[in-house]
């Protein structure tokens, strides 16, 4: 939904921390967290393609930023071995979170030498349990992982307005889900289990519902 005239805000509403996309009008997205309203926490800000700027790292609070990140520092705040603390690797990547022996426990954000930003649950080092992954252009991905790959029950949003819901397995769509699109219909249903006669009518049925999007204008947008 738009936060501003002309700028979007693409995350969960109603919450008073959430991970989101923040796009404004002149170009350029931020991915961070957002504490009651504001910028808060480290995050990546992509400039207008046109601009002189590029790409960065920041720690941001109450949507000021208060430093920005060398991406070759190693261990910059707290402790990286077994505690909380924020590293910043040499291939990139950039970690802040709850560390066990060295490795990457519990809570935390990565952001990829790609920008691409992960919030939510790690386990001996690798992305477990559940969690959000937001690409570059947009995309997200919210649900469960194991061995750093989607896997279970998840939904994958286009900036479009499509979005998928249903199982994953190794990053693939796997058993049952759902399309949905801007305009309200669904496709791609995929049945995993029932009885042989009467697959074919509820398949029939399902594909008939159509959801009420939401409209400007009379057009259907994304929201």
């Amino acid at each position: 939904y738009e936060m501003a005239p002309g700028n979007k805000y693409i995350g969960e509403v109603g919450k008073a921390q959430s991970m989101a996309v923040y796009t404004w009008k002149v170009g350029g997205t931020l991915r961070t967290t957002f504490v009651n309203g504001k910028f808060n926490g480290i995050g990546v800000e992509i400039p207008n393609p046109d601009s002189a700027y590029v790409s960065r790292i920041a720690y941001w609070k109450d949507s000021k930023v208060e430093s920005t990140i060398d991406r070759e520092s190693g261990c910059i705040t707290g402790d990286c071995e077994n505690g909380s603390g924020m590293f910043a690797f040499k291939d990139g990547r950039v970690y802040k979170g709850g560390w066990k022996n060295g490795k990457f426990e519990g809570k935390g954000i990565l952001i990829s030498a790609k920008m691409r930003v992960y919030s939510g649950d790690f386990l001996n080092g690798m992305i477990a349990g559940k969690g959000i992954l937001i690409y570059p252009d947009g995309m997200i991905y919210t649900g469960d992982w194991k061995d750093n790959k989607m896997n279970g029950e998840g939904s994958y949003y286009w900036p479009g307005g499509k979005w998928y819901k249903g199982g994953f397995l190794n990053d693939n769509y796997h058993g049952k889900g759902y399309m949905h699109h801007k305009d309200g219909t669904i496709q791609n249903l995929q049945v995993v289990s029932g009885h042989p006669l009467l697959i074919p009518s509820a398949q029939e049925a399902v594909k008939q519902w159509v959801y009420q999007p939401t409209l400007l204008n009379n057009e259907p947008v994304e929201v």
